[in-house]
């Protein structure tokens, strides 16, 4: 009984010593955030958007094309590809 406590004891010890130690870094898969329920992002007149969802317009957006002599960026993939499948659609909202 006692080797059976022992054992249970220093194995519960390494595995908080293992805790501390850095977990690896997984490379960033999606581009988009989660936003709070009833959060609203709302950008003036002269804020560019994204043409697809709308979103306020940051400088870390690295997604975009060239449609009619015009760059257009997007906040994510997702959002570039809609627009590609039907950019007629989304050309009317102010774009980058």
């Amino acid at each position: 009984m006692r080797n059976i406590f022992l054992m249970i004891l220093i194995a519960l010890c390494l595995a908080a010593c293992n805790s501390d130690a850095p977990q690896p870094r997984h490379a960033k898969t999606d581009t988009t955030m989660a936003m709070p329920a009833g959060t609203a992002m709302v950008a003036d007149a002269n804020t560019p958007v994204d043409p697809v969802c709308e979103m306020p317009y940051d400088t870390s957006w690295t997604d975009i094309t060239v449609y009619e002599r015009d760059t257009v960026r997007f906040c994510s993939e997702a959002c570039k590809k809609t627009f590609l499948a039907r950019p007629g659609k989304y050309r009317k909202s102010k774009s980058i």
